[in-house]
């Protein structure tokens, strides 16, 4: 079992970092795959050896090898599901299954590859799905307002809101949708130090749940907003002291802005 040991632990945060899979694989297991794919080879000059990287092929060999190794001998029952440590998943396993996943939706065909020893199962990748929404919600929570992981401190920042209809002419709710969609478009500049807002995807507070907690009052609930009549327009005043603004770091002057849209003939001078 030397072999499939390994000086770093792989442990899934939420996101995959780019040598994630050099950094779990040890060096002893990739050149014996290497070797059992491009045969051996006799390389006498050192910097040479030192500048051979494994193949991508190399590499799932490798992951999928440390995946399904065991300490003790597994059933041989024709019907029994493999079981496989959380301690020796790798970043491939998880990725395969989550990849599947969201492109098929399909929960046959994830456990089909679990049962070959290609990735991990349905049940474990609906924990990990779980723990990323939960700590979705609780990153919302603590910023006091909804906004993408991946948004950026300190950024030139424009957000459109926009309707979804679906069968708009329906009279019932079973074939109808109605929503609001809001997009989020940041222009990061060389000038910018980009800053993600969230580091580590996965809060370990709030991981292991069965499920998803619910989401913010603020992200669910619309305040009534009465009809307009034909000659008064209510238009909300921009909070720019809001969460969203402070989560985001966007100090901006929206004077000019403010005077167009709430002044006597603000919207004439739009038009």
């Amino acid at each position: 079992m030397y072999v499939f040991e390994s000086g770093t632990k792989f442990k899934f945060d939420g996101s995959f970092s780019n040598d994630c899979q050099q950094e779990i694989v040890p060096e002893t297991l990739s050149i014996f795959m290497q070797m059992l794919l491009d045969g051996p080879r006799i390389v006498k000059d050192a910097k040479t050896i030192e500048s051979i990287k494994p193949s991508a092929a190399a590499l799932t060999l490798s992951q999928l090898s440390m995946f399904n190794s065991v300490q003790n001998k597994r059933s041989q029952a024709p019907n029994s599901v493999p079981r496989h440590i959380r301690d020796r998943e790798t970043p491939l396993a998880i990725y395969i299954a989550i990849k599947t996943y969201r492109l098929t939706r399909m929960e046959a065909i994830v456990d089909t590859l679990h049962r070959l020893g290609i990735c991990i199962s349905y049940h474990r990748l609906r924990t990990i799905s779980t723990d990323i929404a939960n700590s979705l919600i609780s990153h919302f929570e603590d910023s006091g307002c909804v906004v993408p992981p991946k948004a950026l401190f300190g950024v030139f920042s424009i957000m459109g809101f926009d309707n979804i209809d679906h069968n708009p002419r329906s009279t019932t709710s079973h074939t109808s949708f109605h929503g609001s969609c809001v997009s989020l478009m940041q222009f990061p500049t060389t000038d910018n130090s980009i800053n993600s807002r969230i580091k580590v995807l996965l809060k370990e507070d709030v991981m292991g749940k069965s499920g998803v907690s619910f989401l913010p009052t603020p992200y669910t609930t619309m305040e009534e907003i009465p009809n307009p009549k034909s000659d008064d327009l209510h238009v909300p005043i921009l909070d720019i002291n809001g969460n969203l603004w402070k989560s985001l770091e966007i100090n901006g002057n929206f004077t000019a802005l403010e005077k167009k849209l709430h002044g006597r003939n603000g919207w004439d001078n739009l038009m």
